[in-house]
């Protein structure tokens, strides 16, 4: 292995054993990049996020209930915390034949608001800020006085907020299909080491918008039949042209979770995945890939636990490989 720094140090590697660890979407580059594991151009495809968009808002009935219930805010219980949701259950998920998906309620401005100045500012610290190391540490300050503030606010400030004329609208945390269309590809534009950049070619599924116009549908039922509130499905749901569309005004990851997932998946074939169940590179015997971008599928919520589980998973088969080629090695001579 070349390993090459922005410094100008250069060196050379070799192992047993790699391991490529690094994102959803460097991992499809690397590989791309070096021309290795793509035999059916299957590195870089079925690109999958957590998108967020508006499902919707409620328009009358008990906003207080509603609140209390589902607001997404974080809570404290038995000394964990923990944040309140709602989804579709896996019986409705058979018989709609929809993803798995799931929202929360909170007060948000509008669909086409003037953002107020101190998200505005929240946000400009976030995304616009130089990453140095000053910098970094005041966005992290920044972002621990917002959690402590709405711990502090607790339910006072959605209440607040919808007095004052924002709505209650329900907040998308979606699944994404796997879509070999959605994909990331490399540019002719290079990095300061001269490897090629990566594009991201994000795409939708008329399945993807499907799931959440049922979900917001049958939340709007429940609602009535409950007799708790009236509940009106966002109108993008309802617009041919559109299968998807995300909105600055609904959560402080607008357009998703961060969340690169799919890039190398896992399969029993070159044909149809980049990694084997063991998450080696297909056709390359010591070449292992790490992360989120071995799902095959992504299901609703953060992929933490699932790297975790994966990148162990893969720890103790090397392990194994190990402790198991001496042995191998003693019999053939014996």
């Amino acid at each position: 292995l070349s390993v090459s720094d922005i410094s100008g140090c250069n060196a050379s590697i070799k192992a047993k054993y790699y391991i490529l660890a690094a994102g959803g979407i460097d991992n499809a580059r690397l590989l791309l990049a070096s021309n290795i594991g793509n035999g059916h151009d299957q590195v870089g495809r079925y690109f999958m996020e957590h998108p967020h968009a508006r499902g919707g808002r409620v328009v009358s009935g008990r906003f207080w209930r509603l609140l209390k219930m589902l607001h997404g805010r974080m809570r404290d219980h038995d000394g964990h915390m923990h944040a309140p949701l709602i989804r579709s259950s896996a019986a409705m998920q058979a018989r709609e034949g929809i993803l798995n998906s799931a929202f929360s309620l909170a007060a948000r401005q509008a669909p086409q608001a003037s953002m107020v100045a101190p998200v505005k500012a929240y946000n400009g610290l976030k995304h616009k800020l130089s990453p140095t190391k000053a910098n970094r540490s005041l966005w992290l300050n920044v972002k621990k006085g917002m959690t402590r503030f709405n711990e502090m606010a607790g339910p006072l400030r959605p209440r607040t907020l919808i007095a004052a004329g924002w709505d209650l609208a329900a907040i998308i945390r979606a699944e994404q299909a796997p879509n070999p269309d959605s994909r990331v590809k490399l540019t002719k534009e290079t990095d300061a080491l001269g490897m090629p950049l990566a594009e991201l070619d994000w795409r939708f599924s008329e399945l993807d918008k499907h799931s959440i116009k049922v979900m917001m549908q049958e939340f709007a039922f429940q609602l009535e039949q409950m007799g708790i509130g009236r509940f009106d499905p966002a109108p993008w749901l309802d617009d041919a042209a559109t299968l998807w569309t995300t909105d600055p005004l609904i959560s402080a990851h607008a357009k998703g979770g961060y969340h690169h997932m799919g890039t190398t998946r896992m399969s029993g074939s070159s044909r149809t995945g980049v990694v084997d169940a063991d998450c080696r590179v297909h056709g390359v015997r010591n070449l292992y890939v790490a992360g989120s971008s071995v799902f095959a599928t992504s299901g609703w919520a953060n992929p933490t636990l699932g790297i975790m589980a994966l990148s162990l998973r893969l720890a103790d088969h090397l392990v194994r490989k190990q402790v198991q080629q001496p042995k191998q090695r003693v019999m053939a001579r014996a």
